[in-house]
């Protein structure tokens, strides 16, 4: 039986995001400013690196076929156009300054972009930032191998992707600042952010992973003192325009919500713990915090 028009708009509304982590997969849909359907799975140790390249794309292919089915009971998950973030470790990134006037096409940006960061088995991506009097092109680059790692797993398992992107650039769409501190602080790896004017200023990664570093304890500790060195090394390299005391800081991934985390910011580092500001209705049992990289791939534009 052919489904009707109207189930075809009706999932055609719906925006699937996927984001990979090294031990888990998080799926967000959403349909309109609606969160959908939500939720997460664990992958199994060794099928995907903490620096985010594929190593068990049998695996991997498997746990996105049972998540699909697990969130298909009542009405079929879109399989098509989905939208995915991958781990940010292994990807490049550069910014230029572009001339104002006359403001270059797609096409010029594209070609711009491949001169930006060239080589043969790039995947790239690009966009433009700034204002319009001093515009600036943030171009990302992927070796092929390491996106095609993903999107092989994908076509095993029957989904169609419509982009890849960077977790941390999702993170700052998703948060929507122009002006922030972000720490993302997952089970096996976490990441500080400085975000100014909208773009990763300072991005440091840090394995959290190691047998010293098992207890959340361990793992909120390591991740102060990573932040507190990014936010030095940004003064030192910025004297004329330092980061502003009153920017807040975001704190995102599964410990997230961890009180010790807010404590460790609060009084160890003197910051304002910021709270995300969203125009989505958020279920009451989300867990937002784990979700913001996936809202912000349903933010950026196709």
């Amino acid at each position: 039986m052919r489904p009707s028009l109207q189930t075809v708009m009706r999932r055609s509304r719906e925006r699937v995001t996927l984001v990979i982590e090294p031990d888990s997969l998080r799926l967000l849909t959403t349909e309109g400013r609606r969160i959908k359907r939500w939720g997460s799975a664990p992958i199994p140790q060794r099928t995907v690196t903490a620096e985010g390249g594929v190593i068990d794309r049998a695996a991997l292919a498997t746990r996105l076929t049972a998540l699909w089915e697990s969130h298909s009971h009542s009405e079929a998950l879109p399989r098509s156009h989905v939208r995915v973030a991958i781990p940010g470790h292994r990807i490049v990134s550069k910014m230029i300054v572009l001339e104002p006037d006359p403001p270059p096409d797609s096409d010029q940006l594209t070609a711009l972009a491949a001169e930006t960061l060239p080589g043969e088995t790039l995947y790239r991506d690009w966009q433009l930032v700034g204002n319009p009097t001093r515009p600036e092109l943030f171009v990302i680059g992927a070796k092929q191998e390491l996106v095609e790692g993903y999107l092989a797993a994908f076509a095993d398992a029957d989904i169609a992707v419509s982009m890849v992107d960077a977790k941390p650039l999702a993170l700052i769409r998703g948060i929507g600042q122009r002006h922030a501190l972000i720490v993302d602080n997952e089970r096996s790896v976490g990441t500080v952010m400085i975000v100014d004017e909208a773009m990763p200023r300072r991005v440091r990664f840090q394995l959290l992973d190691y047998p010293l570093l098992m207890t959340n304890e361990e793992k909120i500790s390591r991740l102060t003192v990573a932040l507190h060195q990014v936010i030095n090394s940004y003064h030192q390299g910025n004297h004329a325009e330092p980061l502003h005391p009153a920017v807040p800081v975001y704190l995102t991934g599964l410990l997230g919500d961890e009180p010790l985390l807010r404590q460790a910011m609060e009084a160890a580092l003197g910051l304002t713990v910021g709270t995300v500001s969203s125009s989505y209705e958020f279920p009451a049992a989300m867990p937002v915090a784990q979700f913001i990289a996936n809202l912000g791939l349903a933010e950026k534009r196709s």
